[in-house]
């Protein structure tokens, strides 16, 4: 038996952080309707703090509209990778050239062109399963208690 997304998004467990200067609402909006809860910005400063206090696992950043990429997926790289989670970065069709430099850089996903929900889906899908085999296949084994996490990790 399927579950609708209309269902999931009634039952929202999950959390994202999401960083998008241009398109914050919408990509909320779509995420929420997948049953995601939203931490979400429009500000680069302070990402890495930012996105240890939201407690999500997943950061999904959105790179289009310009700008060096790198520094900004440098700075938030390190946080996500000691907390075990995944970085998925949201570029232009033509800024596909960038994705092997920032994947060195610390992002584990991507997804170019303008965001479907299905493509958001499967992305986000395969940022969660990433997330749970790097805790230990938690979800699996049941409910495990989340570690807290603080800016002493670095």
């Amino acid at each position: 038996m399927s579950v609708s997304r209309k269902e999931r998004a009634g039952q929202s467990h999950h959390s994202l952080f999401l960083l998008s200067p241009d398109d914050r609402d919408g990509l909320t909006h779509v995420v929420r309707d997948l049953g995601w809860q939203a931490i979400a910005a429009r500000r680069s400063a302070g990402v890495a703090q930012r996105y240890l206090a939201s407690d999500a696992l997943i950061a999904l950043v959105d790179l289009r509209g310009g700008g060096d990429p790198v520094p900004l997926v440098s700075a938030l790289s390190p946080a996500v990778e000691a907390s075990g989670g995944a970085l998925i970065i949201l570029v232009e069709p033509e800024r596909l050239k960038d994705v092997p430099v920032l994947m060195q850089t610390g992002a584990t996903h991507f997804l170019a062109a303008s965001p479907t929900p299905e493509a958001v889906e499967a992305v986000l899908a395969a940022a969660q399963v990433m997330t749970d085999r790097l805790g230990g296949g938690g979800r699996e084994a049941g409910p495990t208690p989340r570690i807290r996490r603080g800016d002493s990790l670095f």
